[in-house]
């Protein structure tokens, strides 16, 4: 599996490399399989912030002006830094709900980059029954995948989240990075345990055949 962003997959190397021993799938169906469910995985497991935190958070009262939200004050800070004046009455108050809505919907946008990397992947594989997977509507912008092949029997598919932390006044690119890099970690983990599962099954329906 070939990622853009650096995770210690050592212990989800061993139990792919076991995986591929007991599935009956071509190695590029396995790989294609595995990848797909760590991108799915890492959508739940990438860090979002609640909505009704956010509108709490934008609602309240700044300590700086005693009066004025913080959604306020950012406003007219914003405004203020592209030269435009201040907003008073109902105009900023109509001004702070668009701020908070907007910050509400962007509440999940690193993990949009799993969610698009979910639907590239998934034109490669199968669901139950043979059929195509569904797939959905996601800019390819935000992430992305590329199924895998079998060369000189090896098969690689690769994933990726190209979701940025913007270079604007108070953007954070290290954080988003930290928490692509958690989430993914986190998602690894999870689909690990789960192919461990899947072997030590098999080992314990072999020992019992051997043993019959």
């Amino acid at each position: 599996m070939n990622l853009n962003i650096k995770v210690d997959s050592r212990s989800f190397d061993k139990a792919y490399a076991d995986y591929i021993q007991f599935s009956k799938k071509s190695i590029e169906e396995i790989a294609n399989k595995i990848v797909f469910e760590v991108a799915k995985i890492a959508t739940t497991t990438t860090k979002t912030t609640p909505k009704e935190q956010i509108a709490t958070e934008l609602d309240n009262t700044s300590s700086v002006s005693g009066t004025a939200s913080l959604a306020e004050i950012l406003v007219n800070r914003n405004r203020g830094l592209k030269g435009k004046k201040g907003l008073y009455g109902a105009l900023l108050a109509s001004a702070a709900d668009k701020l908070i809505k907007k910050r509400q919907r962007s509440a999940k946008f690193v993990a949009s980059g799993w969610i698009a990397a979910v639907r590239a992947i998934s034109r490669y594989i199968k669901a139950k029954g043979g059929a195509p997977m569904p797939t959905g509507k996601a800019k390819s912008s935000l992430g992305g995948a590329l199924g895998a092949r079998n060369i000189a029997g090896k098969a690689s598919a690769s994933i990726w989240n190209n979701v940025l932390g913007g270079k604007g006044p108070g953007s954070k690119p290290q954080r988003v990075t930290q928490v692509e890099i958690e989430g993914l970690e986190k998602a690894i983990r999870i689909k690990t345990a789960d192919m461990e599962v899947y072997i030590n099954r098999k080992l314990s329906e072999g020992a019992q055949r051997f043993n019959r």
